[in-house]
């Protein structure tokens, strides 16, 4: 049945270019009529073939191209993030410094490196401890005033209780009046100045300041200033808001006050 159609197709084309012109009408001349228009297409087909290939090579090297320039803008952009890091710590780090030159006695600088995750609880690890000179009670401060003391220590390790946790307090003085109370955390984002009372001169802005009467924190390291001023129905205290001068949810680094006596003039004068 096939060799039949293919004859009759044979005997066809023959014939339709026999109608048109003169055909040699030797097997081999019947041969070319019949190959010619199928090599023509595959031809064609060879020659799309050929440009699809490149036109997929190309397109797989732009892939390759835009994954390697992918990767080398992340790295940029993470070396970038990283210098900008740098940039702030140092800024931070200068700006520690140059308080730690108003302080006095001697002072170790300690990094933050964990926080209490209990919400109740403000404290923060840091990784100095006493073997850096460091032990319980110490004062912590920053730049912007008073954070905290040292609720324990071990050797390398020692853990700070942020003034603004519930179990913290500090004999403050209003700075303006000199009214004097007791700074306590709330273990919220305020603390609460005690024991002024109804006569005390207070008002919201002023600032609020270490007295240096708790053994603890020397005199005049700033702690927060006045937010809020409330009688609560009482006729004796004040109900005192007070916003800290520290940002904690920002702290990073801290000065441990690890000796608050001014240091001895040096050399000593020479005797007579």
């Amino acid at each position: 049945m096939c060799g039949g159609i293919v004859f009759l197709a044979v005997n066809l084309l023959v014939i339709a270019a026999a109608s048109k012109r003169a055909v040699s009408a030797s097997p081999l001349g019947i041969f070319l009529e019949i190959v010619t228009p199928f090599q023509a297409l595959t031809t064609r087909a060879i020659g799309a073939l050929r440009e699809l290939r490149e036109d997929l090579g190309g397109a797989l090297a732009a892939v390759r191209e835009n994954r390697e320039l992918r990767r080398r803008l992340e790295e940029l952009e993470r070396i970038e993030a990283g210098r900008r890091e740098i940039e702030i710590e140092n800024r931070r780090l200068k700006e520690l410094l140059d308080f730690k030159a108003t302080l006095p006695g001697e002072v170790v600088a300690a990094r933050i490196i964990a926080a209490d995750p209990a919400a109740w609880f403000k404290t923060v690890i840091l990784d100095k401890g006493e073997e850096d000179g460091i032990r319980k009670g110490l004062p912590a401060v920053t730049a912007r005033g008073a954070v905290g003391q040292i609720l324990d220590a071990s050797p390398r390790r020692s853990r700070l209780l942020l003034l603004i946790d519930y179990n913290s307090a500090a004999d403050a003085l209003v700075q303006r009046s000199r009214a004097r109370g007791v700074l306590k955390g709330t273990s919220g984002a305020e603390c609460l100045l005690d024991y002024l009372q109804h006569a005390d001169d207070v008002q919201v802005g002023d600032a609020v300041v270490t007295s240096g009467f708790d053994g603890v924190y020397p005199k005049g390291l700033l702690l927060g200033t006045v937010s809020a001023v409330d009688f609560q129905g009482s006729d004796v205290f004040k109900e005192v808001r007070v916003k800290p001068a520290a940002d904690f949810d920002k702290l990073e680094e801290v000065l441990v006050i690890v000796d608050s006596r001014p240091k001895a003039a040096w050399p000593p004068p020479a005797r007579r």
